[in-house]
């Protein structure tokens, strides 16, 4: 039907060419020209079209806003406890006890040991009291003594309850800045007499073994 009437009606074919000639009708050649300046215009670089993307979805994406946000949080606490363990001696005793630079056998230690305990300074006498301890058992070979070694790495060389339990007070009162008592010096006495008693009997054993 509708090409029937396509085909009745006039068609002016001078005045058709007319209008296609007139400017003002020459709306294709306004858009041709205008193309090129809209591509220019739309024309971005493909990195920065992509940062732009980046961007945009993590400010419209809030949930994955908050993931990020979350794990750097989980990544610094994780970061600061291993550093703190790292840092943080196997044994507590390590934290408190520098170097040991006093030299057993330039020391008369029975005579200071004395003389602490008649100006009841029980912090000294707890001090010569470890000493003497620490030079009976290099005598028997127990330990191997030396200047610059700590007193914990002795107790893994002398492994005795006893033995362990006076350093732990002597570290306690050394430097732990600890001001004894005298129930603190008489234990540590009392200590160091189980562990010269043990010496006896490991020599004792030593010399029945030798004599079989």
């Amino acid at each position: 039907m509708l090409l029937f009437l396509l085909s009745i009606l006039p068609c002016d074919s001078v005045r058709l060419q007319e209008l296609r000639s007139d400017r003002d009708y020459a709306y294709n050649s306004d858009l041709l020209n205008d193309a090129p300046n809209l591509a220019t215009e739309n024309h971005i670089n493909p990195e920065q079209s992509l940062f732009y993307q980046l961007i945009h979805w993590l400010a419209n994406d809030g949930k994955v806003v908050s993931f990020i946000i979350l794990a750097v949080v989980l990544l610094l606490i994780t970061y600061f406890a291993l550093r703190s363990i790292r840092h943080t001696p196997a044994n507590p005793d390590d934290r408190e006890e520098p170097e040991q630079d006093e030299n057993i056998y330039e020391i008369d230690l029975d005579s200071a040991l004395s003389d602490a305990l008649a100006r009841n300074d029980y912090s000294q006498a707890v001090r010569f009291t470890y000493l003497k301890t620490l030079r009976l058992l290099a005598d028997a070979d127990s330990i191997s003594w030396q200047i610059g070694k700590t007193p914990v790495q002795y107790t893994r060389e002398y492994v005795q309850p006893e033995f362990l339990t006076m350093t732990n007070v002597f570290l306690r009162v050394r430097y732990g800045k600890y001001n004894a008592s005298a129930d603190n010096y008489h234990h540590c006495h009392r200590l160091a007499e189980t562990i010269e008693e043990q010496l006896r009997q490991q020599d004792g054993e030593a010399g029945e073994g030798g004599g079989q």
